[in-house]
């Protein structure tokens, strides 16, 4: 038992009339210093509390992030403590890249990547669990795919900056067709900064499979293999319409279960995941009234259900989970 083990560094000091716990030197902060959103009625942090949840009081709160970062980087931190848990799954609210997108929207996609990218960092997310990832050999064909864009973006590169080179030279010999030419530049040299900024921050990819693809995080399916939500993606593609109800049920709340499957599942106590802001794992029975779901296409309290089943089992084996939702300095939900 984590308590026998620890007895001899665990001692109780009366500070300030009342008792704080402390690990060595290291007192656990209370739930109001850890800024935890909710924890149920009654609990306290104590001896009794689980490595787990000591991660979560322990984890960063948005001023100290931002602190670290110098500048705004996370909006804010939702802390959800569940007593007993053994794990903890960090959701970062992503916004998603499409391809039709405005160039404005682009651009706050970008912002939240990049603030993303820095949390990561900070928080120390050295293992990542990647949205839509269902096995190695999608994350090895995705960067094969990445390392060919790579290679057709600088051909790209190379044969527009040549054309703006031909259009820079017409321009400085004549004075004819001098609005065509300076439109033709200008349509150039914005196609030219497009291509390098998706060969240089990963846009296409995402600031998940970027930071993978660099180098800097161990990127590991976040799915379980789903059938049916892959051909309903692929229907949606085409533009069918899909019920609403059951896009909800298989694309959002299935895929999130086998999400938490995975959380439990794989070693580590913190268990980082990207997923886009329409995603909740939580609800009001885990994340407590005050939880708000406003924005969400997921309605299904994924914590509390995957919990109580944890519940049935004999207590050696349960594998209850704690929940955090990271939401981005820049995030539009």
């Amino acid at each position: 038992m984590e308590e026998k083990e620890s007895s001899g560094l665990l001692k109780k000091l009366f500070v300030g009339g009342t008792f704080a716990l402390t690990i060595g030197c290291t007192r656990l902060p209370t739930l109001e210093e850890a800024q935890v959103t909710y924890a149920p009625p009654g609990y306290v942090v104590s001896r009794k509390t689980t490595r787990a949840n000591r991660a979560l009081l322990r984890y960063r709160t948005a001023d100290q992030i931002n602190k670290e970062a110098g500048r705004p980087v996370v909006r804010s931190v939702n802390k959800y403590l569940v007593p007993g848990a053994k794990k903890v799954l960090v959701h970062w609210l992503l916004d998603h890249y499409l391809l039709n997108m405005s160039e404005e929207d682009e651009k706050e996609v970008l912002a939240n990547q990049q603030d993303f990218k820095k949390g990561i960092e900070i928080t120390g997310g050295g293992i990542y669990n990647g949205e839509s990832l269902t096995s190695d050999y999608e994350i090895r064909s995705m960067f094969s795919f990445r390392r060919f864009c790579d290679r057709l973006f600088a051909d790209i590169i190379r044969d527009l900056k040549k054309q703006a080179e031909v259009l820079d030279r017409q321009l400085s010999e004549s004075y004819e067709n001098e609005d065509e030419l300076r439109k033709a530049m200008a349509e150039t040299e914005e196609r030219i900064a497009k291509f390098q900024r998706w060969q240089g921050d990963g846009l296409l990819l995402g600031a998940d499979r970027q930071l993978a693809y660099e180098g800097k995080i161990r990127l590991l399916p976040g799915e379980l293999p789903n059938k049916e939500a892959d051909e309903m993606t692929k229907e949606l593609r085409k533009g069918k319409k899909i019920e609403y109800d059951k896009y909800q049920k298989v694309i959002f709340e299935e895929r999130e279960d086998g999400s938490v499957v995975v959380a439990a599942g794989r070693r580590g106590i913190i268990q980082n995941f990207g997923y886009g802001g329409k995603h909740a794992f939580g609800g009001k029975e885990s994340c407590g009234p005050d939880y708000s779901l406003e924005g969400r296409v997921s309605k299904k309290d994924n914590i509390a259900e995957w919990n109580k089943l944890q519940m049935l089992l004999p207590e050696k084996e349960r594998v209850i989970l704690s929940l955090i939702e990271i939401t981005l300095s820049h995030y539009n939900r």
